[in-house]
This record gives structure tokens, sequence and C-alpha cells, in this order.
């Protein structure tokens, strides 16, 4: 999962996306692999999702794509201005992966054969995992070559590349800003390739596979389905004698506890300890200051309606659930954050951090080679007062407007994300809840490292929702509006209900400017 970086556990919004994966592409070394064979040899799980080699799209893929090439022409160029939050943000989101080796550029196809160009970017469990994709389709379709090339600025360079005419053909696109690229007229809708195929919706958690769709066209094929699950430091708990996470954990038992594992330098625990000195914490607040959907909707709320037409954060479950967050560092102490300072480095792989809500993706690098000196789990998420909140996204492989063999990107497309190429993306840290559930079971069913329970993400990506900026096309101006907007609350510099007044009425400008793209005018 590429993800903007930020500090661990803390993400920013100009740099959420890739600390993550800045994060894997420290422990390139591990593979998250079920077959204990090299990632190389993995063979095709068998199902239902068939691998197919057919070599002419259908009449619609074809329409779909000279309607978008058209539409970039009047859309990314005119729009350009309009670019500027998204743009920055994507250049952003892969500045912690320019140290990446990336896949081997080819510049010219194989004798023989047809080229397929592939746009892609991320960490370096990415640039394996794409090499090894990419020498196995060759083999299974020896009549395309893959031309990769590797971008740490993908958005602006895929942009810049459809309005010029030169579009790849495939290209591995962001949850961040799947919608406004698509909005734009610059990602085509691939769905007509999926219903030619016969493919099954059913064959794909349906976490991984609807937030590719924006009413009703499908822009992206799932590839690195990661889930938002509560990591444990056991041994803390041990030692602080505090029982693990439980079916009854709710709010109030993971406050209590956060606030037993939270410590000072003198042993006092939150809240009555000095947060000047913490040496010890019970929690990260950032998944909670960022993934707002998490407060929001365990306190009964929503950042939006429905129909994404109206932001609902001046409501009362969002205020309180807010509010809550806020507390939690600035008034109990009981979780880094603005409220309290600490003496060293408190973070989860330095073994003196309790509890984080972190996406799956990360497991792979976690104390930065996958294993820790200290005994670690995943769990569900705390129950909230009104309702329990799981989130979980998937950034996915998508098909550039304009490209100029669609059928080959689509075959390349359809590998990748197919039953073989998703079990070898677990194997190398990429998908860790692989998005087709029978090669979920497959890749769970041998699973004898750390965490213990990792099989629990298969039931918990079932349970999960899409958090705000996969629902909106506005993607990324929303992660930067939210986390300027809502820092003078998480500071404790104001309170949630004057805070959320402001934003909220930024966020409804923002999705008014989305109905009228939605609506083409």
């Amino acid at each position: 999962m590429q993800h903007r970086s930020g500090s661990e556990g803390s993400p920013t919004p100009v740099a959420r996306r890739a600390v993550l994966v800045g994060m894997l592409a420290t422990g390139t070394s591990i593979l998250l692999s079920a077959c204990g064979g090299a990632a190389a040899t993995v063979t095709a799980s068998s199902g239902s999702v068939a691998l197919s080699a057919s070599g002419s799209a259908a009449s619609s893929v074809a329409a779909t794509t000279a309607l978008a090439t058209s539409a970039v022409a009047s859309s990314a160029i005119s729009s350009a201005s309009s670019l500027t939050s998204t743009s920055a943000a994507s250049s952003a989101s892969v500045a912690s992966s320019a140290s990446a080796t990336p896949v081997p550029p080819t510049v010219t196809p194989r004798p023989g054969t047809k080229a397929i160009t592939f746009l892609e970017r991320a960490g370096q469990n990415y640039q394996n995992f794409f090499k090894q994709a990419i020498d196995k389709f060759q083999q299974e379709q020896p009549g395309y070559s893959v031309l990769a090339e590797y971008s740490t600025s993908y958005h602006d360079k895929l942009i810049a590349e459809v309005a010029g005419g030169t579009a790849p053909d495939v290209v591995f696109t962001s949850d961040d800003d799947l919608f406004s690229l698509a909005a734009k007229g610059v990602v085509i809708d691939i769905g007509p390739y999926f219903t030619r195929d016969k493919l099954n919706k059913s064959d794909w958690f349906d976490i991984a596979l609807t937030p590719q769709f924006l009413r009703g066209k499908q822009y992206a094929m799932p590839l690195d389905l990661g889930v938002w699950a509560l990591w444990v430091n056991k041994d803390l708990f041990k030692k602080a004698g505090v029982a693990f996470p439980d079916d009854t954990w709710d709010f109030n038992k993971f406050q209590a506890a956060a606030e037993q594992l939270t410590v000072d330098s003198k042993g006092a625990h939150a809240p009555g300890l000095d947060p000047t000195s913490v040496v010890q914490a019970g929690f990260n607040d950032g998944a909670f200051t960022y993934g707002i959907d998490i407060p929001v909707g365990a306190y009964g709320g929503s950042v939006f309606d429905d129909q994404v037409t109206k932001c609902l954060l001046q409501e009362q479950p969002a205020v309180d659930g807010l509010q809550w967050t806020a507390d939690f560092t600035n008034k109990l102490h009981a979780a880094l954050g603005a409220g309290i300072k600490t003496q060293g480095t408190v973070n989860f792989n330095s073994g003196n951090l309790a509890m984080q809500i972190q996406g799956s993706w990360a497991i792979g690098a976690v104390c930065g080679t996958g294993t820790c000196s200290f005994d670690w789990d995943i769990y569900a998420p705390p129950k909230g007062p009104v309702k329990d909140i799981i989130l979980a996204e998937a950034s996915g492989i998508s098909q550039a407007s304009g490209s100029k063999n669609p059928d080959g990107g689509w075959l390349f497309n359809k590998y990748m994300t197919g039953p073989e190429g998703q079990l070898l993306a677990f194997q190398n840290t990429v998908a860790s809840v692989p998005s087709i559930k029978s090669v979920a079971d497959k890749a769970y069913s041998t699973w004898n490292k750390q965490p213990a329970s990792m099989k629990i993400l298969s039931d918990l990506a079932s349970k999960a929702s899409i958090p705000y900026w996969q629902r909106a096309v506005s993607d990324t101006e929303f992660e930067d509006l939210f986390s300027k907007g809502l820092a003078p609350l998480f500071q404790g510099k104001q309170d949630a209900q004057a805070v959320l007044a402001s934003v909220t009425g930024q966020a409804n400008a923002l999705l008014q400017k989305d109905q009228q793209y939605l609506a083409g005018k």
C-alpha cells in the first residue's frame, strides 16, 4: 500500500501515502511467503478467476478509450489549475520511495513482441514484485514485452503523458487520487474488459473491488489491499498486568489500557503522570487524527452523507468523536500526540509503544526486518460507543486514456491482480490481504511468522469500510483540508464545535465542486 509519508503512526496529509511504503522498503529481504519457497516459483491458485489470453478488445473498450482520450484534452489540460493540490500531494507521496531500486528499464521490446508500457512507483518491495511479475507474465505471454517506467512523481507524469499523446498502457495508481484522475478523464473505464472476460465480482473482497468504481464505471483492479488493525506489544501488556484485547474490548477498555500503559520517567501512569517526560506510551493518536472515520464513525457519525454530497462533521456524533480523540492526548495524556512529550524515541519498533492502529501493509517492515525482538500481535480495533469501525484501503492498477495497447495492458493488469499475481504480491509484502478471497485463504493457511493472528485480516476485511478520501473525487484536497483544518483541535487550542464549523463549510464547497465534475459541467 503506497502511503504518503509522515512520522510513524502519525501520518501527515501531504505525506501519508509513502511513509508506510517507505517503511516497507526497509524490510525488503523479508517476504511474506505462504509457500516457503522463492517468490518466482509461485503457481497459480485454483479458483474461478481465470487468466484470459484474449488478444482483441471488445468494441466497447475501444470506444471507452476514444472517449477518454477526447475528454483528457478538454479536462486534464483545461483543469490544470485545479490539479495543483493533488499534484503536490502526489509528488510528496513518493518521497520516501526515492531510494528504492526500480525495475530495470527496458527501452525497446524484445524482437517479435508487442510492447506494454507500465508507469509504476513505490518502495523496494513493490519494485521486487513488479520485476517478478513482469518476468512471469512474459513467460506466460511470450508475445508481449513489458516496458516499466519508474517515477517518483507518477501523478504529474501520468497527466503530462496522457495530455501529450504518449500515455502508458498500464499505471499503478493510488487510492488517494484515483477518483480525481477518473473525473478528469486520465484513466479509462476497464469494466467492459472485466465483463467480457466473465470475471466474478464475488471472488474478490468487496472492500477491495468496489472502491475502484466511480458512478458505475471501473477505473482500477485492486492490487494491495490492507486493513487498519490494532497492533499490540504483548510484552508490555504482560509486564503491566493488562489483559490482552478480546471480543469485549470497547473504547472504555481500550482507553483504560492506554492509561495504564503510558508511563513517565518516574513510573507514574496516565492521566496522573508528567506529560513532559513520557518514556512509554499506551497508544499513538495518529490513526485517529488522520483516519477521522474511526472516531467519527465509532460515535455514530459519518464524515460525508451516503451520496457524498454533504459533510456531516458539524453533527453531534462527529463532534463527540473528534473531541474524545483530542482529549485522549491533551487531557488524559494516554496517547502520543500534542499533549505529551517523550524522553527519547517512543514508537512501536522501539518496543515502548504498547498499541497502534496501523495498516497491515506495514507488517513486512515492522522493526525494520519484519520480525521484532518482542512478542506482538494484531487484533480487531476496539468497539466504538455506538458502532464498530474498521478501515481498509486498496490502491490498484489502472489503464490510461490514449493507451496504444489497451488489450495488452489489460492482460498484464489482470495478471498482476489475478490469482497468481496476488499470491506473488503477498510474498513480496505488497498485498498483506490478497484481494481475491481464495488466494487469501491459501496464503494464510501456512503463515508461521509474526504476527501470529495474521489470518484475522480476512475477517476484518469482510467487515471493513473505506476512508473518506476514497469516497470523494477531491480526494487529496480533503486530506489536506482536514489535516490543516483540524490541527487546532488536536493541538488542544480550540474545541471541536468551533473547529468543525469552519472545516465543514470548506468541505461542502469541495463537495459541490465534485458534483460539478461528475455532472460534466
